[in-house]
């Protein structure tokens, strides 16, 4: 056996936690620290992969470490208490800005585009928890979506359909989170909660493009959006808070979701072709993203405009800005997490 060294810092400086785990049984270490070191490492994958459906039961960890992946876990469980990421979506973003910058470390450049596609999708959710107090928590949602006047899910023979902006195949996933928000009396448990993890897997994303059209208005001097309501119904009209602000921030977002550094994603193993894109590559598209991120709008304030003329302000950020642009979009300041800095220095300390 050999002692802990470079070899292990080395691995941690790349981000390489199943490099560091692969090397734990050939280390001269008391086997309570190793695996203490195991489970540190199993904990850091489980981070890097977003597999947010399990930090609700990473108890092998210090507290510390467990309390940050449970804010930021999706429940499984239709009635759990601990609603997680339906709760607030700022620690989940704060997880996802950090793993971004291990993945661009690894050099995982489809992982980078991955995770930033999965923002993508969510971030019109995170524009409105402010205003509706969740994340898109199905049965508080249900509860808004519903009210009198409400045109969401309108049915394709009803006769204002036409005037509601969603197409007919986002409309049955808005129909879904009612379904699940509002459970019938007869479902079993069991049924209940198969149906729940359906809607997670298939249709909470589309709720989140829903709401991106709800949220936002035509003109007002935003940038173009082909997602923009022109009729709006009591979903916006109810919605509490700066109902222009948010109309600003789902601009950005809707900016994001249009922008070359998404669209380089179909460049991927993960998209629809088989190259994979280079860190020049993403630098560029980043680059070219922020700037129009950043542009002037017309007769209006772009609200990451300011925010572009802050030089170095993303100091460590391998896409400089993207802790900006989310927090811009949820209305307050998000920082990536420091869960990869914490286990390092854990492992360190154990592996000493």
């Amino acid at each position: 056996m050999t002692a802990p060294g470079e070899d292990v810092q080395a691995l941690l400086a790349a981000g390489s936690y199943r490099g560091v785990r692969s090397l734990l049984p050939g280390l001269d270490i008391p086997a309570q620290q190793r695996r203490a070191a195991q489970q540190l490492c199993d904990f850091a994958l489980s981070i890097i992969d977003l597999d947010a459906e399990d930090w609700s039961g990473l108890g092998d960890v210090p507290a510390e470490l467990e309390r940050a992946a449970r804010a930021a876990h999706v429940p499984q469980q239709p009635t759990a208490k601990d609603r997680g990421a339906l709760e607030s979506l700022a620690p989940t973003f704060a997880i996802m800005l950090e793993v971004v910058a291990v993945r661009y470390r690894q050099r995982d450049l489809a992982g980078v585009l991955m995770v930033c596609h999965i923002m993508s999708e969510y971030l019109p959710l995170l524009a409105w928890e402010p205003h509706l107090g969740h994340a898109g928590d199905p049965p508080r949602l249900a509860d808004h979506v519903t009210r009198e006047g409400s045109l969401w899910a309108i049915d394709r023979d009803h006769p204002r359909s036409r005037e509601c902006a969603h197409s007919l195949s986002i409309r049955s996933s808005l129909r879904e989170v009612i379904r699940v928000g509002r459970p019938a009396k007869e479902w079993s448990q069991e049924e209940y909660q198969r149906f729940w993890r359906e809607y997670l897997d298939r249709d909470h994303s589309r709720v989140a493009t829903g709401l991106h059209t709800c949220g936002l208005t035509e003109g007002d001097g935003r940038p173009r959006s082909l997602r923009a309501c022109s009729t709006k119904c009591a979903v916006w009209e109810a919605l509490p808070g700066d109902k222009a602000d948010l109309a600003d921030r789902l601009a950005i977002a809707g900016q994001f979701v249009e922008s070359p550094l998404i669209a380089l994603r179909h460049a991927a193993p993960v998209g629809h072709g088989f190259g994979v894109p280079s860190a020049n590559e993403i630098d560029r598209a980043w680059d070219k993203t922020w700037r129009e991120l950043c542009a002037k709008w017309s007769g209006r304030q772009n609200p990451l405009e300011a925010r572009a003329r802050k030089k170095g302000a993303d100091a460590g950020e391998p896409l400089p800005g993207l802790s900006a642009m989310v927090s811009a979009i949820a209305g307050r300041q998000i920082a990536p997490s420091t869960l990869f800095r914490e286990v390092d220095a854990l492992l360190l300390a154990a592996l000493s």
